[in-house]
């Protein structure tokens, strides 16, 4: 889990391997984001990633000051020989502010 201060952007990372742990592309070399609010609601529906080379995709997530404080979950999916998976799924605590640093 990280935190995300309300307002900003955070870049949002995967990179797809296959079990010889060798990089790979999804097929269609396609791979989405679906972001929940903690009450299960969507709050990002199956946007697509930006891909950067072989296997590795990006999302910027922006935020705005009227987000909502509290945890989401983040679900990125793929398909791989026809099967469509959920690959990565982490949560992340957005907030006020972050102190320190």
């Amino acid at each position: 889990m990280f935190t995300m201060e309300r307002g900003n952007t955070r870049q949002i990372n995967v990179t797809f391997t296959n079990s010889e742990a060798v990089v790979t592309d999804p097929d269609s070399n396609a791979a989405t984001i679906t972001i929940y609010f903690q009450d299960g609601t969507t709050y990002l529906t199956g946007t697509a990633m930006t891909r950067s080379s072989t296997g590795l995709y990006y999302y910027l997530l922006s935020t705005t000051s009227s987000n909502s404080i509290g945890v989401y979950t983040i679900e990125i999916s793929a398909v791989f020989s026809t099967v469509n998976n959920i690959v990565n799924r982490e949560s992340f605590y957005l907030c006020d502010i972050i102190l320190g640093g």
